[in-house]
């Protein structure tokens, strides 16, 4: 589970600050924040390759949360289901995942991200 300082430190942020401190927060991600997993990516050649190395080796990087692909009639759905239990916790930890693939997907994979129909969170916009 999740160190219980992180959660206590990005609860006051959220509570604070920033209602959206996840998205905001994910257009910093570079490779190194994802360890080895980020510069593996890099060497990927596509998108299929990148998915099937995140699925296999994110566990190096932490362990807030699984990823998971599927392949269904030629659409492929990434997935991340968040450890995080603390609601305010769990939907920045969410919010800065999908996020942060998207920045890595368009600044350091260099793929189309346009090509992403729909991203979809459990949670509603802020307020």
């Amino acid at each position: 589970m999740p160190h219980p300082l992180y959660s206590s430190a990005a609860s006051d942020v959220y509570q604070r600050q920033d209602p959206c401190f996840g998205l905001h927060s994910a257009h910093f991600v570079e490779p190194a924040s994802y360890s080895v997993l980020g510069y593996i990516s890099m060497n990927c050649s596509t998108l299929r390759e990148t998915l099937a190395n995140t699925s296999i080796f994110e566990s190096i990087v932490g362990d807030m949360g699984r990823s998971s692909t599927n392949i269904k009639n030629g659409i492929v759905t990434q997935s991340w289901d968040c450890n995080f239990t603390d609601p305010i916790i769990r939907r920045n930890a969410i919010e800065n995942v999908l996020g942060s693939w998207i920045v890595y997907l368009r600044n350091f994979a260099h793929l189309d991200t346009t090509l992403a129909d729909n991203i979809a969170f459990e949670h509603d916009a802020p307020e």
